[in-house]
C-alpha cells in the first residue's frame, strides 16, 4: 500500500510507550488543536503532515477568523484523520481526533455543569466525539493491532478529549493504553468521579497554565477534576 508522505516523521515518538511524555508528541498536538478552530486550517496543517482521510464533524462553512458559528451548544466540532507510520520496521496507523475548542453559543454550553458526576455539556461533546470516531474506525477498517491513537484538544476541547481519553482508556476498543497518546491542553475540570489520578489514566497528559481561570473550573473545591497527569507551566523563568 502506498505509506503517504513523511511515514518515519514522529515515528521514533511513537515507538514509545504513551504513558511517557514526549515533547515532540506535545509539540505536534499543540499544533493541531491550535489549528482545528478553523476546519480549512485544519485540514492543510494535516495535509502537510502527511495525513489522510481527513473527515471534518460540525463545522460550519460560513466561518471566518471573525465570526464563528456552532449547532449546538452542548457539542462540539472535531476533526479525525490517519497517518501511516513505520515504527520497527512494520506500519501501522496513527489516527488523530483533535477536538475544537470554545466557539459562539458553546460558550453557554460550558456553564451547563449539570447534576451528574461529569460535567453535562463536557460530557455530551464527549459522547458526540466518540460516536463520530466509531464511525470512522468502522468504516476505515484499520487493525487494531497497528492502530495508534492520538487525542487532542484546547480548552472546551481539551475537556471533551480528556473524558474521550477516559472512554478509551476503559473500553481498549480500537488500541491497548500504550497506545493511546492524550495531550490536552488549558484543560477545565471535568468530572467528580475519584480515581482520575490513577495509573489507568497515566497516558493522559493535561498541559496547564496555573495562572488560567479555565484550567480551574468548575472549582475543585466543588469536587471536580480532570482525568490522567496535569502537568504546569512554570510560574516563573
Amino acid at each position: 500500500d502506498d505509506l503517504g508522505y513523511y511515514p518515519n516523521q514522529f515515528a521514533e515518538s511513537f515507538a514509545e510507550s504513551s504513558t511517557s511524555y514526549r515533547r515532540g508528541i506535545a509539540a505536534l498536538s499543540l499544533y493541531l488543536s491550535s489549528s482545528v478552530y478553523r476546519y480549512d486550517d485544519i485540514r492543510e496543517a494535516l495535509l502537510n503532515l502527511g495525513f489522510f482521510d481527513i473527515q471534518g464533524y460540525a463545522f460550519n462553512p460560513a466561518d471566518t477568523d471573525e465570526v464563528q458559528e456552532t449547532l449546538d451548544q452542548d457539542s462540539v466540532a472535531n476533526v479525525v484523520a490517519s497517518k501511516k507510520l513505520i515504527i520497527d520496521g512494520e506500519v501501522c496507523v496513527l489516527v488523530a481526533v483533535i477536538v475544537r475548542g470554545t466557539v459562539g453559543q458553546e460558550w453557554y454550553g460550558n456553564f451547563n455543569v449539570g447534576t451528574g458526576s461529569e460535567h453535562a455539556s463536557f460530557y455530551q461533546s464527549c459522547l458526540d466525539v466518540e460516536e463520530r470516531l466509531a464511525g470512522y474506525m468502522s468504516e476505515a477498517g484499520i487493525p487494531r493491532e497497528k492502530t495508534k491513537l492520538l487525542v487532542t484538544g484546547h480548552s472546551r476541547g481539551a475537556a471533551a478529549a480528556n473524558l474521550l481519553a477516559a472512554e478509551l482508556d476503559g473500553s481498549l476498543t480500537y488500541a491497548d493504553q500504550e497506545d493511546i497518546y492524550v495531550y490536552t491542553y488549558a484543560t477545565p475540570n471535568v468530572t467528580r468521579k475519584s480515581g482520575t489520578d490513577s495509573s489507568a489514566y497515566d497516558n493522559i497528559f493535561n498541559i496547564i497554565n496555573p495562572k488560567d481561570l479555565v484550567a480551574c473550573v468548575p472549582l475543585p473545591e466543588w469536587g471536580y477534576g480532570k482525568y490522567g497527569i496535569t502537568l504546569s507551566f512554570p510560574e516563573e523563568g
